[in-house]
Formats: C-alpha cells, sequence, structure tokens
C-alpha cells in the first residue's frame, strides 16, 4: 500500500460530504495525524461560512437582464 497524504481539494470535498474517496478518507484521517489536523483547519474555517439565499426575482427581471 502507498502511502499518501490527502490533498487540500479532496480533504474540502470531504468536508461537504464528497463520497466517491469518503471512506478512505476516514480511514486516513484516523492514522495520520498530519492530516486529520489539516482536516481540522479546513472544516474550522468553512464551518464560518454561512451560505445566503438569493434573492427572489422581481417582475422585471427578464427585462432588467436584457437590457
Amino acid at each position: 500500500m502507498i502511502f499518501r497524504h490527502c490533498t487540500e481539494d479532496e480533504l474540502t470535498l470531504y468536508y461537504y460530504g464528497d463520497t466517491r474517496r469518503s471512506r478512505g478518507i476516514r480511514r486516513h484521517l484516523a492514522v495520520c495525524a498530519s492530516c486529520a489536523a489539516q482536516f481540522d483547519e479546513i472544516a474550522g474555517t468553512l464551518s464560518l461560512v454561512v451560505p445566503t439565499e438569493a434573492p427572489e426575482r422581481g417582475e422585471l427581471y427578464g427585462l432588467e437582464v436584457w437590457q
């Protein structure tokens, strides 16, 4: 088995629930303190992001777009 650290992109996708490699990443995080610490840092930062809802479109939305 080749030991490879998780990339920042992989850890970000794992945070958001990407299921393609979740099991492998979860196992890796259980044995790799470096990647686990990096994941904790990423998760802490991403947890600060508050999703916002898009405002509703007004009746003149189509006209505004085309102008």
